[in-house]
């Protein structure tokens, strides 16, 4: 629960993110991370699955992100799968998924939540 806290609450996502943040969780909500520079619509929202159409300020189409959580033994899993990313653009959606997103993150979780 306070992983998917974390990536669906506007004040947690805007304290791991250091940004401005909005999101809309029903089904067809639109989100916005880093003050807009990310964009989408939340296409399935559960606490153990979001499916999110993603899209960065300067790509012409959306790509689709899908999270999964599990839990075991007390442990939270968050797998991440994230389709049709612009050819140009794998490189730094793999390493700012780490450095921006998932790590902050988990920082967040392992604190103070």
């Amino acid at each position: 629960q306070k992983v998917y806290n974390a990536l669906t609450i506007k004040a947690l996502i805007e304290r791991w993110s250091g940004a401005e943040a909005t999101m809309d969780t029903n089904v067809g909500g639109e989100f916005a991370l880093w003050g807009g520079s990310i964009h989408g619509i939340n296409r399935q929202i559960s606490n153990k699955l979001i499916v999110q159409d993603w899209k960065e300020k300067n790509w012409s189409a959306f790509s689709k992100c899908t999270f999964n959580l599990s839990e075991s033994g007390g442990t939270t899993t968050l797998e991440l799968l994230h389709d049709n990313i612009p050819s140009g653009s794998v490189k730094s959606i793999d390493n700012g998924w780490d450095e921006y997103y998932l790590t902050p993150l988990k920082e967040l979780v392992e604190s103070s939540l």
